[in-house]
């Protein structure tokens, strides 16, 4: 059925529901699972280039590990799959050019 599932998750409630959901499939298929995490680094663009920058960096970073961390423990108890994305940029286009470069339908054809 699914050969390669790709779920975006930011750590909250629904990007947990959201990897749930995908490691179900993944797991009915046989499928792997690639989670992806954006750092929103558009976000700190106005902020001047100093340590402060570099802290809220490294602080969206820390936050991508800990995001893919816990969908790569819940891949690993059912036995999927998976493997952890973690890029810089704006997360919708960061997503779909990871999704094309991997060769998935990304879904925006009818």
């Amino acid at each position: 059925m699914f050969e390669k599932i790709l779920v975006a998750t930011d750590g909250s409630e629904h990007g947990m529901r959201a990897a749930k959901v995908a490691l179900e499939l993944g797991e009915r298929s046989s499928g792997t699972v690639s989670v992806i995490y954006v750092a929103d680094t558009n976000q700190t663009s106005y902020l001047p280039d100093d340590v402060l920058l570099f802290s809220i960096r490294e602080l969206l970073l820390k936050e991508g590990k800990e995001a893919v961390k816990q969908v790569e423990m819940m891949a690993k108890d059912a036995g999927v799959k998976f493997e952890s994305i973690i890029v810089e940029g704006n997360p919708g286009s960061e997503v779909v050019d990871f999704a094309e470069k991997a060769g998935m339908n990304i879904g925006l054809h009818p």
